[in-house]
């Protein structure tokens, strides 16, 4: 329990030194990760779109989730989405579109919670399927 603005201080220093080394682990894993709005839109992605997929970030703020679906699971990925309501809902086999046209498989998790303007955005990770 913090006792007085000294400990409280130090606490938020830790806080921010815990978040800092989380967004560098986030920024360099070797999984897709991204966070998506509630239509699809890309906002922040990793690295790792460009290593598997050849996308880049810039790439992806001009892209929705659904334009690199697989457009056979897109009905099953919009039904799943529909569905969260901040909670894991499952994991799920995707094809992923690559920029160079064919596509490439993924274990997909997703999450989804609401932000404090009231959007709701979607967390999403995907580990590559070796093919």
């Amino acid at each position: 329990m913090p006792n007085g603005p000294t400990d409280l201080e130090r606490l938020a220093r830790e806080f921010a030194k815990l978040k800092h080394a989380e967004i560098e682990l986030w920024r360099n894993a070797d999984a897709l990760f991204s966070i998506n709005s509630a239509s699809g839109l890309i906002i922040v992605a990793n690295s790792a779109w460009e290593k598997y997929l050849g996308w880049t970030t810039t790439d992806l703020h001009t892209k929705t989730w659904w334009s690199l679906v697989h457009p056979s699971e897109v009905d099953a990925v919009a039904t799943n989405m529909a569905r969260m309501d901040f909670a894991d809902v499952g994991r799920h086999m995707r094809r992923l579109l690559h920029k160079r046209g064919h596509y490439e498989t993924f274990i997909i998790f997703a999450s989804a919670w609401v932000e404090e303007a009231g959007a709701r955005v979607t967390y999403m990770t995907g580990i590559h399927v070796q093919g």
